[in-house]
């Protein structure tokens, strides 16, 4: 269940839908590319808010 790939994050539950907040870039994506791993038909709506720096660091690693 996808509460149980949320195991251990904070998450708050809004009309059914979860969100996790990670303390950085990096565990973000390995968390992400973990569960596509695990299950190719899985896919996610990511939210990045902040800078622009924030945003380009986002891609930046995506790219990787």
């Amino acid at each position: 269940a996808a509460s149980d790939d949320l195991t251990g994050l904070e998450m708050s539950v809004s009309n059914c839908e979860y969100s996790a907040v990670f303390s950085s870039l990096p565990l973000v994506l390995n968390w992400l590319r973990d569960r596509v791993q695990q299950n190719q038909s899985t896919r996610f709506q990511v939210l990045v808010t902040g800078s622009i720096h924030l945003v380009g660091d986002v891609l930046k690693l995506i790219k990787k």
